[in-house]
């Protein structure tokens, strides 16, 4: 059998460093909305003729799934979550 593992914490007496800086530094946002002039060279998509509830069910899993990437600052384009379209 192997060996437990025993919970070790670490206190870092050091005194702060330029790769403390580094790694305690809040990253910045990396995207810039657009301002809502160049909403109007879009066109949406008209809205469905027939709906399911499975389908909108797995439509709003997929929206939370982008809402949660793009709050990680993972998507190389933005989603109002607050919209209802």
């Amino acid at each position: 059998m192997p060996e437990q593992l025993v919970k070790v914490s670490f206190v870092d007496t050091e005194e702060d460093d330029e790769t403390d800086a580094k790694l305690l530094k809040a990253p910045t946002p990396s995207f810039i909305p657009s301002s809502p002039e160049r909403f109007a060279n879009l066109r949406l998509m008209p809205p469905p003729t027939e709906t399911s509830s499975v389908a909108s069910k797995a439509l709003q899993k997929e929206l939370k799934s982008l809402v949660k990437l793009q709050e990680k600052d993972e998507l190389p384009f933005y989603i109002d979550p607050g919209t209802d379209s």
